[in-house]
């Protein structure tokens, strides 16, 4: 074998392991970089307290103690329709009705709530395909599915008593209320309800 062939075979074999080397030591020597977690402190909100939902109330949604709660809220972006801690109680908007869409976490004002009889009640609290209709009643169906068998009830008597001439009342042992003059006294006494249910006359 020529030795110039030799030594070009060998000096081949020489670089060749040489750029491996170095080639490993590149691999090995770039690391993955390690994720470090850092822990966000809490951004300190200087504010007061305000009332916001706890989750999303849509239209018609009656309130209760788990859908509303306070929470600190910047000073410079507090309104004056919100409800502040130091001057609303919670359990006085308990029942009242969601007149327009609250998000969650959104402050709560206060011409988005209505309570029971102020205007516009009952058309938050009916739902979708509901509508209010009016009943005509009477004194004694005004009543009906209230009184039942065996409640005790009071019985309300108005009368008049005519008055009476003198010639009708010859002697002192004629009735007092015949020779009075004409009166309207009503009368309360108490009872039970019969047996049978009946819708009574006057109650």
């Amino acid at each position: 074998m020529d030795s110039r062939k030799l030594i070009l075979l060998v000096g081949a074999l020489i670089v060749a392991a040489v750029t491996a080397f170095f080639a490993r030591t590149l691999i090995a020597g770039s690391a993955a970089p390690q994720a470090t977690a850092v822990a966000m402190q809490p951004a300190v909100i200087d504010g007061p307290e305000v009332l916001v939902a706890t989750r999303a109330l849509p239209v018609g949604t009656i309130l209760d103690a788990t859908a509303l709660k306070f929470q600190p809220w910047p000073k410079e972006l507090v309104d004056n329709a919100y409800y502040l801690k130091d001057k609303t109680d919670l359990k006085a908007l308990q029942g009242t009705v969601v007149r327009n869409m609250i998000t969650a976490g959104q402050p709560v004002t206060q011409g988005a709530l209505v309570k029971p009889g102020d205007r516009g009640f009952l058309a938050a609290a009916l739902g979708p395909g509901m509508r209010a209709v009016t009943v005509p009643v009477s004194e004694q169906a005004s009543v009906a599915g209230f009184v039942f068998p065996g409640d005790r009830i009071d019985l309300v008597l108005t009368q008049a008593v005519a008055k009476a001439s003198r010639s009708r009342c010859p002697k002192p042992s004629c009735a007092i209320s015949a020779c009075s003059p004409p009166t309207s006294a009503p009368t309360i006494s108490s009872a039970r309800t019969a047996r049978r249910r009946s819708a009574p006359s006057r109650t």
